[in-house]
């Protein structure tokens, strides 16, 4: 019996409140998976816009505002994906971070809602773009998440 059923995973509320959030994880998932195929005939934002955007994703994560977050994270992942591969040198770098930090918020919203499969894919990005990031601090930082997706597998 796969852990998920035993758990419940993934988590729902009975009154169904929280079903909106849900709803968005197909899209998330859609999003992570199309990292390396960025629709190339619409241009990317400007990256301040993208930085203020990376920064509001992070806050409504830390805030718990998961339905905001879960709308707010397919368009922003698609239009870092798009800029990430228009972007050369030290620009793609600082877009690679920006695109680390908005898979966490996948990942917080994936663990809250008990995706623990689409939480390993983010974490897979979050490691990837960090990497690219040549942020050493980012890069421990996804050494110390995928640490608890090793809690979180009883690993």
């Amino acid at each position: 019996m796969p852990l998920g059923r035993l758990t419940g995973q993934p988590y729902r509320d009975p009154d169904d409140h929280g079903d909106r959030v849900h709803q968005q994880i197909p899209e998330i998932r859609r999003a992570l998976l199309a990292w390396d195929l960025p629709d190339e005939d619409v241009p990317a934002p400007p990256i301040e816009q993208l930085r203020a955007d990376v920064r509001r994703a992070s806050e409504l994560g830390r805030r718990a505002r998961y339905i905001q977050l879960g709308d707010m994270l397919p368009g922003l992942l698609e239009e870092l994906t798009r800029a990430i591969h228009a972007s050369p040198g030290a620009r793609r770098e600082e877009l690679c971070g920006l695109l680390s930090e908005a898979c966490t918020g996948v990942t917080a919203l994936a663990y809250a809602l008990g995706y623990f499969d689409l939480r390993s894919l983010a974490r897979d990005r979050v490691a990837t773009a960090a990497q690219a990031s040549q942020d050493p601090l980012r890069v421990a930082r996804t050494q110390w998440q995928r640490s608890t997706l090793f809690l979180a597998a009883a690993s």
